[in-house]
C-alpha cells in the first residue's frame, strides 16, 4: 500500500494552459506582448537603412527577452522554515503575526 505522504512521479499530472485561471492567462498574454515589442525594437536597432533603401546589419542582435541574466527555472528546491525566516531577516521583512511551527 502506498503512503499518502509519498510522491510518485508517475502520478503527477502536468498542468495545461486551459487549467490556468483567466487572470494568469491574461497576465501571460500581456507579458508575451511586451516581450514581442522589446524583441522587435532590438531587431530594428541593429539595422540601418540608407537613402537608397539599402538595409545594412550593424551588429548582432541580442533579444532582451532571452537575456542570460534572467533566473533559470529548475526543479523544486527544499528549504527549511529556519532558512525562510533567515531570508526575511536578511531582507528586513517583519512578519505581523508570525506563526510558530516549532
Amino acid at each position: 500500500m502506498c503512503s499518502t505522504t509519498e510522491l510518485d512521479e508517475d502520478n503527477i499530472i502536468e498542468a495545461k494552459v486551459q487549467d490556468l485561471p483567466e487572470d494568469i492567462r491574461q497576465m501571460l498574454e500581456e507579458r508575451k506582448k511586451k516581450c514581442d515589442e522589446e524583441d522587435l525594437k532590438a531587431a530594428l536597432a541593429i539595422i540601418k537603412v540608407d537613402r537608397r533603401g539599402k538595409v545594412t546589419k550593424v551588429t548582432d542582435i541580442v533579444f532582451p527577452s532571452a537575456s542570460t541574466d534572467a533566473p533559470k527555472v529548475t526543479s523544486p528546491v527544499s528549504v527549511t522554515m529556519e532558512q525562510v525566516e533567515n531570508l526575511f531577516v536578511e531582507r528586513g521583512v517583519r512578519l505581523v503575526n508570525p506563526i510558530s511551527v516549532r
